[in-house]
């Protein structure tokens, strides 16, 4: 599977948006319109390879994300800068 920038920027955004520490420590991702589940979940896995943030393999197969890291907040800027030339 390739890997899809603008799929990646999507869930770094979800979880910058929806991951308060303190309050709300985790979150599944939803869906993203346009990805079907098994993108959404490589690629969140891919992120938590990075390290852009920690992620909880599910029973299911699904991934719990934990909250984004110093490098996933890095990571967030320069895609959102580089968000016109993204695949």
């Amino acid at each position: 599977m390739r890997r899809k920038l603008r799929l990646i920027l999507a869930i770094l955004e979800f979880a910058e948006e929806t991951i308060t520490p303190g309050r709300r420590r985790s979150a599944f991702l939803p869906e993203i319109d346009g990805y079907e589940t098994d993108d959404i979940d490589y690629h969140v896995e891919l992120c938590g390879q990075a390290g852009y943030m920690q992620v909880e393999p599910m029973p299911n197969g699904r991934y719990k994300v934990r909250e984004l890291t110093w490098a996933g907040h890095e990571a967030l800027a320069n895609l959102r800068e580089q968000r016109s030339r993204l695949d």
